[in-house]
């Protein structure tokens, strides 16, 4: 705590000052003042508790300061020091609401005990100014709290959900372990985009609280409302009287009814059936299940009790050898129809679980993976964009994210395949333009922007020659024409394709030719 000693008279200060012992009665500090515009410069910058002021000073008095700090700093506790014991003023402490009256000339040890009474009282009223804040605190972050407590009825630890069930009883929820409970999970950000301002938390959450209140659920039950790390709302319904739960059959038909007006949208609604709040996790697993196998996101009531978790595993043999097919053929477009074709059908006949989905998506990824490794693609490269190598890599959650992931790679690769052919292209045209240089195959990757490896692997896929005996050919091509022209000599013909010695281009077009320059002319020309 730190004091404020205001007093126009310097002995009095002085004598204060000396003769009290400020840490003795709890203050860490003593602050002094000589006069009121002094101590409202103290007031605004440094932090008082207790403040013993004088009532007659030149200028604003000690009465006028005094109102003043009671408007501005409530909870400062104030005495008042006059040598002049007038009723008015004495009045006028109580009005400000003053602690104490204190008439000089008084001995130390009287003011000293005044000020001790006053520390007391204002350790006394910040206890109880602390017990406030915190149940501010408490009352402002309470749904926030009650989630965290909620989230830990998951658990797959005892201790853990005991304790979530003691700090649900000490805020008032009459709950056990053996209490009767019901899972209902809300999907709504299948249907609408997450950043939609229409449904905002704030709304959602109004638009659902509104739903249960007016449903007719028995007020034997208590419901619980959160958002689980995947968005989705979840309703806990629970029964303290324990199983069975207190609820009709057309509970959850007019509870959907509710929300879907509210919302706008027809969301997905996942029920579990009725366990011990003790068990809760093994329902919520089960509720999950139900929300992975609808993987084409139809909206509607699903139930953990219907039958819809498929145990079988689809056989994609027939399926991957034609798709194999395509993808070789580089057939892209009739590859991405089959394969979205046959999720289609599958979904259609709903025979396509969550299971399932998993396995298309591995066979399909080895497939791809190995059909780049075979062509000498980096699969990093595919993912240049906004939809990263970790998106195709989850892109199993559900038919659509399972579509988006193999539409996007049959894309990318097909891209691979045109910017590959262009840079065929690109590497010829610079053949042509250079034959009289003396360039080598780094050269020719080096302007299509590839390594010679790489570029080198590319031109015989795509031309079926290798890189160097296609330039020879080349070369030996625009040789053969001019010398069918009889009035160039050989010499320069040599030059024009990048041979500085005439000797070595004898040489190499009798290796491939069969026949020198010079026989190759005179039987052209007859």
């Amino acid at each position: 705590m730190n004091i404020l000693i205001v007093d126009d008279q310097a002995s009095v200060l002085y004598g204060i000052r000396q003769n009290l012992d400020f840490a003795g009665l709890g203050f860490a500090r003593a602050f002094f003042a000589a006069g009121a515009e002094e101590a409202r410069h103290i007031i605004q910058t440094e932090e008082i508790h207790v403040m013993l002021c004088d009532i007659e000073m030149p200028g604003e008095d000690g009465l006028s300061l005094n109102e003043w700090v009671q408007e501005t700093n409530p909870d400062m506790i104030r005495i008042l020091l006059t040598s002049h014991a007038e009723f008015s003023y004495a009045r006028q402490s109580i009005r400000l609401g003053c602690f104490d009256y204190i008439v000089q000339p008084a001995p130390y040890d009287e003011i000293e005990a005044v000020l001790r009474k006053a520390a007391e009282k204002y350790m006394a009223d910040e206890s109880g100014r602390k017990l406030l804040r915190h149940g501010q605190v408490y009352d402002g972050n309470k749904m926030q709290m009650l989630e965290k407590t909620i989230y830990k009825l998951y658990s797959a630890n005892e201790d853990d959900v005991n304790q979530s069930v003691r700090i649900l009883n000490e805020m008032g929820y009459p709950v056990s372990a053996c209490s009767g409970v019901q899972m209902i999970m809300i999907n709504i950000f299948d249907y609408v985009r997450r950043d939609d301002p229409d449904y905002a938390d704030f709304r959602n959450r109004q638009i659902l609280v509104s739903a249960l209140d007016t449903c007719g659920m028995a007020p034997s039950l208590t419901y619980f409302l959160c958002e689980n790390t995947l968005h989705q709302y979840v309703i806990l319904l629970v029964s303290a009287a324990g199983l069975p739960m207190d609820i009709p059959e057309d509970f959850y038909v007019v509870l959907y009814e509710k929300i879907r007006a509210g919302l706008r949208v027809a969301p997905g609604m996942y029920v579990s059936s009725f366990t011990e709040l003790k068990s809760l996790r093994k329902k919520a697993g089960e509720t999950n299940t139900i929300y992975l196998n609808n993987t084409d996101h139809k909206p509607g009531i699903y139930y953990t009790s219907e039958k819809v978790v498929l145990n079988r595993t689809l056989d994609l043999k027939e399926n991957m050898h034609r798709w194999k097919l395509l993808l070789n053929g580089k057939q892209y477009k009739n590859l991405r129809e089959s394969i979205f074709s046959h999720v289609d059908f599958l979904l259609k006949v709903n025979k396509l679980n969550y299971a399932d989905i998993c396995n298309l998506h591995q066979q399909l990824t080895q497939m791809f993976f190995s059909y780049s490794y075979e062509n000498n693609i980096d699969i990093m490269d595919l993912f240049q964009g906004e939809y990263s190598y970790n998106d195709y890599m989850d892109g199993f959650s559900d038919s659509r994210s399972l579509k988006e992931a193999m539409g996007y790679i049959i894309t990318a690769l097909g891209k691979v395949e045109q910017d590959e052919g262009t840079d065929v292209d690109k590497a010829k045209q610079y053949i042509l333009d250079n034959l009289s240089k003396n360039f080598t195959v780094r050269d020719v990757a080096e302007h299509v922007h590839l390594s010679p490896e790489y570029f080198t692997k590319v031109f015989k896929a795509k031309t079926g020659q290798n890189i160097k005996n296609y330039i020879l050919q080349v070369k030996l091509d625009v040789a053969k024409d001019l010398l069918a022209t009889p009035n160039i000599p050989i010499s320069m013909i040599a030059a024009e394709i990048g041979y500085d010695n005439f000797s070595h281009f004898t040489q190499i077009f009798k290796k491939y030719e069969d026949i020198t320059p010079t026989e190759y002319r005179k039987k052209i020309l007859g």
